[in-house]
């Protein structure tokens, strides 16, 4: 298992072998899609408890591949899926007591890992259209989350056994700047957790800075927000079921490699948060637009 990231990784760049396409409020044209294909990589080994004191814990680690599709069924509507399959691997330290005889105690302790692999978390969202004029798209999407499929071991946790539904209101921009095609587009969107999980408000700004007709430049800021407090800690973070607090930038750039196949390669930071870990990780896309 310890080498299932690594394989991932080649099998995407020997497939990257798009247009420069963008979600967001857009919706794909009658019979268009637009499939990225993600592998990313996270560690940490610090988290900010709900009183916001940073604390150290046991390296975690995550391997993360995510299908990423969208059609669309007509100018103004879009049907999609984000999928993810992950593996996960974190420190543990374990004790084991022998009494030789009834005078002698020998305590061991060393450091292991625990690993997982399963489906995450399963996405299915419709994007509608509302309003479209001179450069500007105004957009509504409605996602129902599935809850985790399946996982090798109970833990590490890998996603969340409840459902849960989101409703999000998308604003795009697009613009021309110095001879070159800009974007900037906001997410703003509310979800609802089902069982003891506290809802979330979530936002996510994108801008799109073309450097040249094949190069583009994409910093970005996602936020998530419990609705509720809470003073629960998992014993493994960055569990899709926590309520936690989450403030993320990442900085990527795209290369447009052949006319409908881009990649996209970029890394993230989670800068604030409150009952999750704060880390650091890389990733590599490929998009495909058919």
């Amino acid at each position: 298992m310890r080498h299932l990231p690594v394989i991932a990784y080649i099998l995407i760049i020997l497939l990257a072998t798009s247009r420069l396409a963008y979600g967001g409020a857009w919706t794909q044209p009658k019979g268009n899609g637009l499939l990225i294909l993600n592998h990313g990589y996270y560690r940490a080994s610090e988290f900010i408890n709900n009183a916001g004191k940073t604390q150290s814990q046991a390296l975690y680690q995550k391997a993360e591949w995510n299908p990423y599709i969208e059609y669309g069924l007509t100018d103004r509507l879009t049907i999609g899926a984000n999928l993810f399959l992950q593996y996960i691997r974190q420190q543990t330290t374990r004790s084991f007591t022998f009494q030789p005889d009834p005078f002698t105690t020998i305590v061991t302790t060393f450091k292991g890992n625990q690993n997982n692999v399963g489906i995450g978390d399963s996405e299915f969202f419709a994007r509608y259209r509302l309003y479209q004029k001179d450069g500007f798209v105004l957009s509504v999407e409605p996602m129902y989350k599935l809850p985790s499929l399946w996982s090798y071991m109970p833990v590490p946790d890998i996603g969340n056994s409840n459902p849960e539904a989101a409703l999000t209101l998308s604003g795009g921009y697009g613009f021309k700047a110095y001879g070159q095609n800009h974007f900037v587009n906001v997410d703003t969107g509310y979800r609802y957790r089902s069982g003891r999980e506290k809802d979330q408000t979530r936002i996510a700004a994108t801008l799109g800075i073309s450097l040249d007709p094949n190069w583009m430049v994409m910093p970005q800021v996602f936020v998530t927000h419990r609705t509720g407090t809470s003073s629960a800690r998992t014993a493994f973070t960055e569990n899709a079921s926590n309520d936690y607090n989450l403030t993320k930038l990442q900085l990527s750039a795209i290369y447009k490699h052949w006319d409908e196949t881009s990649i996209q390669v970029g890394g993230f930071i989670h800068a604030d948060a409150r009952n999750t870990s704060t880390g650091g990780g890389l990733f590599v896309a490929l998009w495909r637009n058919f």
